[in-house]
């Protein structure tokens, strides 16, 4: 009986892990809406604040490995590090803006079950397509310019963002466990032949879950009502 109530409890928590999940499934957009929003907003900036804020960073790479290497450079030597590397750091700032955007896109849309050559080509359409408005909108922004090169950039980052995403999520749903799982839950105790249940509605995998427990629980139970399904 413990027993037969402890897997009723675990079930149920992978349901209400699982409602909490699809609820959150409604703003799983957010993220990528943030990131178009925040990518937006560096193209928005003049060639000038944008060029200082890479130097910047670019700077600060060499003095970090100036201290961790303990090459005892002089600033001008940094300055001439950081302007060698300053054309790499920018361009890897688009690949990673991009990266991020495929990843807050490729999600939400692989929880509606967009898979496959399906999520590359819509999730991989839509940062592309983000790209070239992107790059057409620095067009009106002083000391910058639209560049095919930059689309080209942001597509590369944008495909690993997908990539990524797209082997995880599988990697995650086809673990040895999570095929035991769902073996287990294939055909309730009450299925007929067909592998129905004898419910007016058709059951998800959550409702078989829970109709197998409540089913065992009245079988070694009958005395026990409150188990009985409403």
């Amino acid at each position: 009986y413990n027993l037969s109530i402890s897997n009723v409890h675990s079930n149920m928590s992978i349901i209400t892990d699982d409602i909490s999940w699809l609820f959150l499934a409604e703003d799983t957009f957010l993220p990528a809406l943030l990131m178009m929003y925040l990518i937006f907003s560096f193209s928005a900036q003049t060639g000038e604040v944008s060029g200082e804020l890479s130097y910047k960073i670019s700077y600060k790479i060499a003095e970090t490995k100036n201290e961790v290497l303990h090459e005892n450079k002089d600033s001008y030597e940094l300055s001439y590090e950081a302007d060698n590397i300053h054309f790499y750091v920018r361009k890897a700032a688009h690949m990673t803006e991009y990266f991020l955007l495929a990843v807050a896109v490729s999600f939400p849309l692989y929880v509606y079950r967009i898979r496959g050559i399906w999520l590359f080509f819509l999730a991989g359409i839509f940062c592309v397509g983000f790209a070239g408005l992107d790059e057409y909108h620095q067009s009106f922004v002083n000391a910058r310019g639209p560049s095919v090169r930059d689309v080209g950039i942001d597509s590369c980052g944008a495909l690993i963002g997908i990539l990524l995403v797209q082997a995880f999520c599988w990697s995650t749903l086809h673990t040895p466990g999570n095929k035991k799982y769902e073996k287990n839950v294939e055909k309730p105790q009450n299925a007929d032949k067909s592998g129905e249940t004898n419910h007016p509605f058709p059951l998800t995998t959550l409702h078989r879950i829970y109709d197998t427990q409540l089913t065992q629980l009245k079988t070694e139970h009958p005395w026990k009502k409150s188990f009985s399904p409403s």
